[in-house]
């Protein structure tokens, strides 16, 4: 068993584009939407993040969460817990496709979470319940799909086998 060099851990701890990305927007979204406390939380996030393998920064965040926004609402908890998935995902999409399409699965799914939980809370649930079967039949069609296509049964014109 090799022991990890220092360029290694680097690597672990360094944040990818897209975990960085969700850094800086959930900083901003602690600022915008807890006045003072999210200029403190939002500016600790960046700082102790920056540096922090992506769980940890997640498990940050969700701490910094409860300081900045005491008693937020739906839509607050919303954009920030969403914000965090992206800090989470981060990773799993900086290695090769396999990672990039779960990261992306990931996302489509706090985004459908979100969608469902917030319209339940403003409408009738027989609309709800049909978006989110045609939501997971539309992205399980889509894994079909690309399995097929992966393993060289579907071509790229007109489904015919390749």
């Amino acid at each position: 068993m090799s022991r990890p060099t220092r360029s290694t851990i680097r690597d672990a701890l360094r944040p990818t584009p897209l975990g960085a990305a969700g850094l800086l927007a959930t900083a901003l979204a602690f600022v915008a939407l807890g006045g003072g406390r999210g200029v403190l939380a939002g500016g600790a996030l960046v700082l102790l993040g920056s540096f922090l393998p992506a769980p940890a920064a997640y498990a940050l965040g969700q701490g910094l969460a409860l300081a900045a926004l005491p008693s937020p609402g739906i839509l607050p908890l919303a954009v920030v817990q969403s914000l965090l998935l992206v800090v989470l995902v981060g990773p799993a999409t900086a290695d090769h496709a396999t990672g990039r399409l779960v990261g992306l699965t990931a996302l489509l799914t706090g985004v459908l979470a979100t969608g469902v939980w917030t319209a339940t809370q403003t409408r009738d649930l027989l609309p709800v319940g049909a978006a989110l079967v045609g939501g997971v039949a539309f992205v399980a069609y889509a894994f079909h799909r690309y399995e097929r296509v992966r393993l060289g049964l579907a071509g790229g014109e007109g489904g015919e086998p390749a």
